[in-house]
């Protein structure tokens, strides 16, 4: 045999921050992998799971193939059920390794919005504690916005979809984690109060997918019924879902 041996696919895992926010989701092993220690390499999420190992059957180990009956036999359970927040974009721990992997003032402005688009005078300054310190104070009140960006020139100009980090300046003024339900409950109460209406309005039809105006007392119905029930998720566009 002549030359270095052929590199073998060993597979992909998922990155794994906030996998398991959504209640229908179970991280079940991440294996050796070269992301972090939250990647996900065997993990399931309703009636989908996802098999990060990429060996056919005759080149698994007994133990794998075993699993792997296992795994065909465990999900039988879950036939008919439906992901209840579908992936549109992922976890704020993201926010974090943007900033170390950023090369120029580009990188920055890709994935951040202009509130954070400064973090590049920290950058140049290679003042990696600071931006580290001032991302991870954030990290509760990060959200995240799809924006539409024209790429290429003249008739190669094409639309993309791309989301960026921003602090929400409204979680943030309330001093609650913009995935802790306690934030819907201050900002009803503050509609019902009359206390800053328009940012109680704003946090509610931001993190919700509901349209109820000012009309408190439809929000304090709609929150009464679903609070026990509600969970947040980063993967699923920074707002709150209904478990069924």
């Amino acid at each position: 045999m002549h030359g270095p041996p052929a590199e073998q696919n060993v597979g992909l895992v998922s990155d794994g921050f906030r996998f398991a926010d959504n209640p229908d989701c179970e991280r079940i092993a991440g294996g050796l992998n070269s992301k972090n220690v939250n990647a996900v390499a065997l993990g399931r999420e309703a009636n989908l799971f996802l098999w990060g190992f990429c060996a056919a059957p005759d080149a698994m180990s007994d133990e794998a193939r075993k699993v792997f009956v296992n795994t065909v036999v465990y999900m039988r359970r879950f036939a008919g059920t439906r992901p209840i927040a579908p992936k549109v974009t992922s976890g704020r721990e993201w926010a974090l390794n943007y900033c170390r992997f950023a090369k120029s003032k580009k990188d920055i402005a890709r994935n951040y919005d202009a509130d954070l688009a400064d973090l590049w005078a920290e950058l140049e300054a290679k003042d990696q504690g600071g931006f580290a310190r001032r991302i991870a104070a954030a990290l509760p009140y990060l959200d995240r916005d799809p924006i539409v960006v024209l790429e290429g020139t003249g008739d190669q100009t094409r639309k993309s979809e791309r989301w960026v980090f921003r602090i929400d300046r409204d979680a943030e003024a309330y001093g609650i984690p913009n995935h802790d339900p306690r934030i819907l409950e201050r900002a009803v109460a503050d509609l019902e109060a009359g206390r800053e209406p328009a940012r109680a309005r704003r946090v509610l039809e931001n993190y919700t997918d509901q349209k109820h105006g000012d009309d408190a007392g439809a929000w304090r119905a709609w929150l009464r019924e679903h609070q026990r029930r509600l969970f947040f998720s980063d993967m699923g566009g920074y707002r709150f879902y209904v478990r069924p």
